[in-house]
């Protein structure tokens, strides 16, 4: 079980879902309004930042990836990702350069691919560079 928001961000992005502590869930719905909430959940962006599910089920808190942004080892290029359903693999949304002077990215670098966890895109995208 997951207590502090770095280890949540470390964790996040390559499970499905994570068990986290009510005084995490409660932290990070401390943190900003939410985007969405509802009576057994809510759902927590800042900015164009990570999207997070956080849950409360059978008397436990979970927190699930949905969407967010990655970028390559040398900063150089973003992509923006998310999933359609909570079970569902991740999609690239969106794959921009950094520097905006550079022009368009590459191509051959869009897929349909879907990726089970964001490691595996990271690794897509450090490969194709």
């Amino acid at each position: 079980m997951l207590d502090s928001i770095s280890e949540l961000v470390k964790t996040v992005k390559d499970r499905d879902e994570v068990e986290i502590s009510e005084r995490l869930y409660f932290q990070m719905l401390e943190c900003l309004p939410p985007v969405d909430m509802g009576s057994n959940y809510f759902i927590f962006q800042e900015g164009d930042g990570d999207r997070i599910l956080f849950e409360k089920k059978c008397g436990s808190h979970f927190a699930t990836m949905l969407g967010g942004v990655i970028l390559n080892r040398d900063f150089s290029i973003g992509i923006r990702f998310s999933r359609e359903h909570l079970k569902s693999g991740f999609k690239i949304v969106h794959i921009f350069r950094t520097d905006y002077d550079s022009g368009i990215v590459d191509p051959g670098l869009h897929t349909d691919k879907c990726f089970q966890c964001v490691s595996e895109m990271a690794d897509f995208i450090n490969d194709a560079i």
